[in-house]
């Protein structure tokens, strides 16, 4: 808020312009070091940092990101940041960044392969499919500590789709509602009592396009990003990512 202030960027109210900043968080207490956590300074950085070329996997928000949580922190995988554009007709770009914090896994919608997920056990890395275990009666309550006190009880998947078309608050919102099915096509289980997950969308261009084939485009960036996140993971040693088990 204070970088978008400096440069008179906000809601005017004639003696001042007020940044009206939305934001999310993930809860990512279940491995690292709690105490250090993202400050007033830290903000304003990265306002100063912003490019064009935005890095993936274990960085920023996707530091302490983690997906795969039925049976507790022990026995999930490594999540992350990913990001994706899809181009459309007549110049129509639609991308998205998104930040997997998941307590289900992770698919390759295409071939229904678990990308990052449960494991079967602490110390394997063979994966568990936990939608296929929770059908079967396992709960999360069975495992660990109680849900209060058990950090991967708690999970978030944030994301961010973007486009240069040109559109009216309620477009906007609806292309937010149509990408968000992405979701449910690259983790499973989705939207569980577990987790918060949200969309955030933003037009800022002037191309014409229709606001189903926006959703589209945002629902198909969300999927890639979504495997980008936890294929550009490092585990830091902690929990296994991807490449440590599909290498």
């Amino acid at each position: 808020m204070a970088f978008l202030e400096e440069r008179g960027k906000g809601f005017d109210v004639v003696k001042t312009k007020i940044p009206i900043v939305p934001t999310a968080i993930i809860f990512d207490f279940g491995i690292g070091d709690h105490r250090i956590r993202p400050d007033f300074q830290m903000g304003y950085q990265a306002c100063l940092n912003a490019s064009k070329k935005v890095e993936e996997g274990s960085v920023g928000v996707g530091t302490g990101a983690t997906v795969g949580k039925l049976f507790g922190i022990e026995r999930a995988m490594k999540g992350g940041v990913g990001t994706s554009s899809m181009q459309g007709p007549e110049g129509l770009i639609v991308g998205a960044l998104v930040v997997v914090n998941a307590f289900g896994d992770v698919m390759n919608p295409s071939s229904n392969q678990i990308l990052a997920g449960a494991r079967k056990s602490k110390n394997s890395l063979h994966l568990a499919n936990s939608t296929k275990c929770m059908k079967q009666g396992v709960t999360r309550k069975q495992f660990g500590a109680p849900i209060a006190s058990d950090p991967s009880a708690f999970n978030t998947t944030l994301a961010v789709i973007a486009t240069n078309a040109n559109l009216s608050k309620k477009e906007i919102h609806q292309v937010a509602q149509i990408a968000h099915s992405g979701l449910a096509k690259v983790i499973s289980p989705l939207h569980t009592t577990f987790d918060g997950d949200l969309i955030f969308s933003i037009a800022y261009g002037k191309k014409k396009s229709d606001v189903n084939t926006i959703g589209l485009l945002g629902e198909a960036a969300l999927i890639e990003s979504v495997k980008r996140a936890v294929m550009k993971a490092d585990g830091f040693g902690v929990l296994p990512a991807y490449k440590d088990i599909h290498t």
